[in-house]
């Protein structure tokens, strides 16, 4: 005789499969929005707008110095992920930033721009705000 249990259990175990496969394709394809994508994936979203234009750098905190500096446009965003031990050859720089600029609200995609830069311990991002307000460049047609 099948437990009165029995659905409940299986419904339970496909929710947390579904579930599963939700957020293993969320973090396999990324998922970017402002404030975060809700993980601890060592990912970024920064979106410009018109009172709020951004410039991001990544500076070694070892010496103090920048080593990546972005001006992100009004109404694009900058998205990136560290990457960690990309390269176990190079010592001052074995993590692996993967970058990209897209429209703003874009929310899916995986970056394809790629830069290395010192492990998390030895890097910083810096975010400041430009002088408002700044416009977006209307499109050349």
């Amino acid at each position: 005789m099948l437990s009165p249990r029995l659905p409940h259990a299986r419904n339970a175990a496909l929710i947390a499969l579904v579930a599963g496969a939700l957020a293993a394709s969320t973090t396999m394809s990324g998922c970017w929005k402002p404030g975060g994508i809700g993980v601890s994936l060592d990912a970024y979203t920064y979106l410009s707008s018109e009172y709020e234009p951004k410039t991001v750098t990544i500076i070694d905190t070892r010496s103090g110095q920048a080593i990546w500096s972005y001006d992100v446009p009004v109404g694009k965003e900058l998205v990136f992920r560290f990457y960690p031990k990309h390269d176990d050859g190079n010592y001052t720089y074995p993590d692996m930033m993967r970058w990209d600029l897209w429209d703003g609200g874009r929310q899916f995609g995986e970056p394809t721009q790629k830069f290395l830069v010192p492990t998390a311990s030895a890097r910083k991002i810096d975010v400041r705000l430009r002088p408002v307000p700044e416009y977006a460049i209307p499109p050349i047609n």
